[in-house]
């Protein structure tokens, strides 16, 4: 979803400038004069000329004051009316309207006080309520009333959004034999046509005689217009005819005009005049509600990165401690921003909020740092985005911007949420759903905005959110709201699709593909809905496979597709022709090398099809080609998973291959292994010390099993192998030094011992240790450990090795100390294999202990 908001919260526009003089000033009292009492008052004049200069606050304070001073006991209870309706409007005035409200109940119900309550209900924000009670005093108002009400029921029409009747209204001022009153309405009247788009009725409102200010303020009007229907320079002229009366106009409409001409020219292709204007207004203006307007208009232009812009903020900015100078630099960081300086400008952001915490334009630049945050690759973006967030809404800002920020705070629990998706450790999970979750509740609450677009995205967003937290039961809910959305729903339906294939929910996934491919046939993702469902078809087999092939077959019919799309069909068939297990596998082989030959390097899936061809070939004992093809994928794809298990295997294939130069060769490729550090550099490391061992360089062998036994990552069953092993090493060195003997007793005792998790080896270690007391003369002991072998495979016997070994040795010492009945009753237990006629050698051993019992007579 887009982040813009240069309109969200900065004027993209000239606005109607403050000329035009407010309803409720054009409301005179009709409240019968102060009385003598009043006027002699000592603070009635003090009371009245703040009144007069504007001064509201000061005003409403005398006012009040006059109700409790000594002299109020000459006041009238007209006078006491009178002056409590100036305190009312004395707080209207200065945006006081709950003061107001409460003065006006000491009140007596009149035109006066009826209108006051209004003006006061509109600050409140109550227009239904004002409508209604202005709409009421229309019914008969006062002649000397009449265009105030009117004009106050305009302004509350306007705020409800029912510009005709407001023109209806303001239409029947301009009608007023008071002059001002009619000029002011037509003004009020040409802005509100604005606002309605009715640019065309504009002009017709110009009078010849409607005096100054007020048609200057029309021109004005007029400019806006012409800027609203792009006829930029008819918009210029209106400003220019406006700005030759510079000297008798207000200030506040000369420099709105300033800025529309600027506007104008931009738009007229004439940008370094445009900037040349605003330059002029903002050097001339010091501390003016306007000098904002002017440098908003700069952005809004797309000025602010070029070089005079640029200079030019950096001089404002350097004023001393002005509002120019604050406005100039926040500005500049923008201009960084718009430039795509985006790690600067959220450095400058941060800190001109830290600096200037209380300066008016902390919102935006909340928003703005907010917006940056949310598409920047820093790890922390968006947990600082969230607590950006968390400040932003301690302002006031308008909904549209509020819609924005709950969208970022979605995305920001999103991506938090999503960093850590996938995750074994279950804490990270469990922090994923979390936030899943809260991100799918802010997009919901993005959904409630005005804009439609951005409430369908939002919708969408929330039903993914839901999808990764695995909470479906909302989804139908989603797909509903995006009825009208049909580009959104489709994307929907197959997001929901591949995310159950990815989570291996293959019937749900299946059904919800092919849900989205009757809903969509013609969709850009149709592609890949054919693709999964035939992935899905593969890992069922029968009948999948003709299913799987007709979903290829309806992939490959989509229109243009990429190459990376061919890629995904030709690894798909590839696939399928693995997953069959077929003896015959010509034809895999064969997509295979035609996979690597049509996409040389630039594919995803080329290190796995170089692996799966290595295995082949590994398998089938075609060793030159496994090394090759294991080599090729670690030479093209370093950095990929499979690089390491390839040179381990080419390693191996190397030592099947060439029993003499092999060993070399492998024990190169293992040390690369090794270097990389990966899951399978101990496993390497170890068949290293084994091809030492073969080269009769049992130091080296040793030392190598040694240190592998110092790794406190080698445990179990691969810890039992290097301790037999190394106990086999030394056993060979013992030959030529008997002190390496007891050494080897130890290591095939550690062996032997621990969890009973390894028999295997646990077996071996034992065989192997009767072996070495034997070589040291210790027989009884020799006996006893194999006989631990022996006595202790369980039937039924998964592996024989160690059974008929042990129990063979123990046979023969048996026979050498001429112990006849034990090695009878060794051999028969042999040839029965505990109860199990299976054994490879049974035979053998019942024809051994036949001819012992024949030999000695042991019937």
């Amino acid at each position: 979803m887009s982040t813009r908001y240069a309109s969200i919260l900065t004027r993209t526009a000239v606005q109607l400038p403050s000329v035009v003089v407010a309803t409720l000033l054009c409301f005179q009292s009709a409240s019968a004069a102060p009385s003598v009492g009043l006027l002699e008052a000592p603070g009635y004049p003090g009371a009245v000329a703040a009144m007069d200069s504007a001064l509201y606050d000061v005003a409403a304070g005398r006012f009040s004051t006059l109700l409790t001073c000594p002299e109020s006991v000459n006041f009238t209870l007209d006078d006491v009316q009178w002056i409590t309706l100036q305190i009312v409007i004395a707080h209207v005035r200065a945006n006081q309207p709950i003061a107001a409200s409460k003065t006006l109940k000491q009140l007596k119900a009149s035109p006066e006080s009826q209108f006051w309550r209004a003006q006061a209900m509109v600050q409140l924000g109550e227009f239904t309520a004002a409508e209604k009670l202005l709409g009421e005093l229309l019914l008969d108002p006062p002649p000397e009333h009449k265009d105030a009400c009117h004009f106050a029921r305009a302004r509350v029409l306007v705020e409800l959004d029912r510009l005709p009747e407001a023109v209806e209204e303001l239409s029947a001022v301009t009608k007023s034999k008071d002059d001002d009153a009619s000029a002011r309405a037509r003004v009020a009247m040409a802005e509100t046509l604005l606002k309605m788009g009715r640019t065309q009725e504009i002009e017709s409102i110009f009078d010849g005689s409607i005096k100054e200010p007020y048609q200057s303020q029309l021109r004005y009007i007029v400019g806006l217009a012409a800027l609203q229907e792009q006829v930029s320079q008819k918009a210029a002229r209106a400003f220019k005819d406006v700005l030759k009366l510079r000297d008798r106009l207000p200030a506040d409409l000369v420099t709105s005009s300033e800025i529309g001409l600027a506007i104008a020219l931009a738009k007229s292709g004439q940008p370094e005049n445009a900037i040349l204007q605003l330059i002029a207004t903002i050097d001339r203006l010091a501390d003016d509600p306007l000098l904002l307007e002017a440098f908003t208009a700069l952005e809004t232009l797309q000025l602010l990165s070029l070089p005079t812009v640029a200079s030019r903020l950096q001089q404002w900015s350097k004023e001393d401690d002005t509002i120019k100078a604050s406005i100039a630099r926040y500005y500049a960081i923008v201009a960084e921003e718009t430039s795509g300086r985006d790690s600067n400008a959220l450095a400058q952001y941060a800190a001109f909020i830290v600096e200037q915490p209380e300066h008016p334009l902390i919102p935006q630049a909340l928003l703005r740092q907010t917006v940056l945050l949310a598409r920047s690759p820093r790890k922390d973006a968006q947990n600082i985005a969230l607590e950006t967030i968390t400040q932003l809404k301690n302002y006031a800002i308008p909904d549209n911007a509020r819609e924005l920020v709950d969208y970022l705070e979605a995305k920001a629990y999103y991506s938090i949420a999503n960093a850590v998706d996938g995750s074994m450790n279950v804490g990270d999970i469990a922090s994923a759903s979390d936030n899943f979750r809260r991100a799918e509740a802010a997009f919901r609450k993005a959904t409630n905005g005005t804009d439609l677009q951005t409430a369908a995205v939002a919708h969408y967003d929330a039903a993914i959110s839901a999808l990764r937290a695995d909470a479906q039961e909302n989804l139908s809910g989603y797909l509903s709201a995006l009825d009208q959305n049909p580009g959104l729903k489709g994307n929907l339906l197959i997001e929901r699709g591949l995310y159950l294939a990815a989570n291996q929910h293959f019937r749900d996934a299946q059904a919800a593909l092919e849900t989205f491919i009757e809903f969509s046939p013609n969709h850009p993702r149709a592609f890949a809905a054919h693709l999964a469902l035939a992935e899905i078809a593969i890992r069922k087999l029968e009948p999948g496979v003709r299913t799987a092939l007709r979903h290829l077959e309806l992939a490959q019919s989509q229109p243009d597709l990429t190459d990376y799309q061919k890629q995904q069909l030709d690894y798909t068939r590839f696939w399928l022709e693995i997953s069959q297990r077929s003896d015959e596998t010509t034809k895999m082989v064969a997509l295979g090398n035609r996979f690597l030959k049509d996409w040389p390097t630039e594919s995803p899936w080329r290190d796995d099809v170089q692996m799966k061809l290595g295995e082949h070939y590994y398998r089938t004992e075609n060793y030159p080609l496994a090394i090759s093809m294991f080599e090729s994928l670690e030479k093209e794809s370093p950095d990929s998973d499979l690089a390491e298990p390839a040179l381990y295997f080419a390693g191996k294939a190397n030592m099947r291959l060439d029993p003499i130069e092999g060993p070399a060769r492998a024990f190169v490729l293992w040390n690369r292994v090794v270097a990389k550090g990966g899951p399978l550099s101990i496993s390497a490391r170890y068949q290293q010390a084994l091809v030492k061992r073969r080269q009769l360089e049992y130091d080296d062998a040793a030392g190598i099993l040694r240190s592998l036994l110092d790794n406190e990552k080698v445990a179990g069953e691969e810890r039992k192998a290097i301790l037999c092993s190394l106990g086999e090493t030394l056993f060979s060195q013992s030959n030529k030094d008997s002190s390496k003997l007891p050494e080897a007793e130890k290591i095939f005792l550690e062996a032997a011992g621990g969890p009973e998790d390894s028999p295997s080896w646990r077996n071996q270690a034992l065989s192997r240790l009767a072996k070495c007391y034997e070589h040291s003369g210790n027989t009884q002991s020799a006996k006893e450990a194999y006989f631990k072998v022996f006595d202790t495979v369980a039937a039924p016997i998964p592996d024989y090795t160690w059974f008929y070994r042990a129990g063979s040795q123990l046979f023969d010492l048996l026979k050498a100390e001429k112990n006849w009945d034990a090695a009878i009753a060794i051999a028969t237990r042999l040839a029965d294999s505990q109860g199990t006629p299976q054994g490879p050698r049974a035979k053998e051993f019942a024809q051994k202990a036949e001819r012992l019992r024949l030999e000695h007579f042991k019937r």
